[in-house]
């Protein structure tokens, strides 16, 4: 019979197992997952011009816009006055400017940035009005022709030379943080949903991660939000362990300990020990009886044996005893 700690060395053969039944989608450096998942989100962005998946459940915003909501120094009417003003400021840089021929995302009275300025030099008229008589002038040979925004299936112009985006996408990459431009340019197929990273993790222990995701998608029983997910790879990667059968599930409980104090501690914890259940299943998968039988307690999930809440039944000497599932 092998020990907990002997299974270490089966790490060869799990890791081949792994590659076997993990499918490509689950098995990318970033892992996007299914905008209409019900398992990784809690629904969409309640700002209804925004197409991101919520990951603060509280308040139903997405990430971007849930620190925008933390930023924000308009509070006076709320939450909802706030998100009507948002949602309109976004659907208005969505729109062309209104001046014929300009195709640069509107900033507000129906035109882009620079017909805005150009309105406000003329002394703020009745905008129909000054609309007629106004006319787009492209840029001089010099500085070169309109170029249009880098965003994946975005229409509009940039604001000019030195910027590769239209105002609205620039506005909603500055809101991301400003971060590598060609990598927000690469990943906005995926709209502003959160992802989940797996660099600096050790080969088998980031399959073994993977492995649990694409159970729990393919069960879609149990609530994994992405902010409890992020808390869960934190903890392998930082754990110094090349799999999570490296440690005994006492073991990992007592290093997860503090877990369950911390935000989404709880449902972090509990992914990475099921995930490591899930692991050992594989192992003993042919004949898990050969595995149980000569053990001092036995594990009534690997065996498919388990009744109501108990998970483990204990040998003790002349008698038997059973202990529920903690």
């Amino acid at each position: 019979m092998l020990t907990d700690h002997a299974r270490r060395e089966e790490r060869p053969m799990l890791l081949e197992r792994l590659m076997e039944v993990v499918r490509p989608e689950f098995r990318a450096d970033v892992f996007h997952p299914p905008q209409d998942s019900p398992v990784f989100f809690y629904g969409f962005c309640r700002i209804p011009a925004c197409p991101s998946a919520v990951i603060h459940g509280a308040l139903m915003l997405c990430a971007s816009h849930y620190q925008a909501w933390c930023r924000s120094t308009d509070r006076k009417g709320g939450l909802d006055e706030w998100i009507a003003a948002v949602d309109m400021k976004e659907k208005i840089g969505l729109t062309a400017c209104a001046v014929d021929g300009c195709n640069r995302s509107r900033k507000a009275q129906f035109v882009c940035r620079r017909h805005h300025e150009a309105w406000q030099k003329a002394g703020r008229p009745e905008i129909e009005r000054w609309l007629i008589g106004v006319t787009y002038r492209p840029p001089r040979l010099s500085v070169g022709p309109e170029a249009s925004c880098e965003a994946p299936g975005c229409e509009r112009w940039t604001e000019g030379p030195g910027h590769r985006l239209c105002r609205c996408h620039d506005e909603k990459w500055r809101r991301a943080g400003r971060g590598d431009l060609d990598t927000w340019i690469a990943e906005f197929v995926h709209g502003e949903n959160p992802r989940l990273r797996f660099d600096g993790i050790p080969r088998q222990l980031r399959l073994e991660l993977q492995f649990g995701l694409q159970c729990r998608h393919d069960e879609a029983v149990k609530l994994a939000p992405l902010r409890a997910l992020k808390s869960a790879v934190n903890l392998a990667r930082t754990s110094g362990v090349e799999s999570l059968l490296d440690l005994t599930t006492a073991e990992w409980n007592m290093r997860l300990g503090g877990a369950r104090l911390r935000s989404f501690g709880s449902m972090a914890r509990c992914f990475l020990l099921d995930t490591r259940f899930r692991l050992e299943a594989i192992l003993i998968e042919d004949d898990p009886w050969a595995d149980q039988y000569p053990r001092d307690s036995w594990d009534l999930c690997l065996l498919g044996m388990r009744n109501g809440q108990v998970r483990h039944l204990r040998f003790e000497i002349g008698r038997a005893s059973c202990r529920e599932r903690g």
